[in-house]
């Protein structure tokens, strides 16, 4: 395993986790929370964000076998 792969992993963990997080917030049985539910879809959409960005990010590390 290369020094590479480590923060890799961490990261795809970390955005799994704030994913998980983003859809319970917003599966909240709380509706008159508006603020846990915004901060769920924020959470949501800045993780498929960051997965984007790692799959482009692993193409350009790994030259294209991801």
């Amino acid at each position: 395993m290369n020094n590479v792969m480590i923060p890799l992993i961490i990261t795809h963990v970390s955005i799994w986790l704030s994913l998980f997080v983003g859809a319970v917030l917003i599966s909240d049985d709380h509706y008159e929370d508006t603020q846990d539910h915004v901060l769920g879809i924020a959470l949501i959409i800045v993780s498929l964000t960051g997965f984007m960005a790692l799959f482009f990010l692993e193409l350009v590390l790994f030259g294209g076998n991801v």
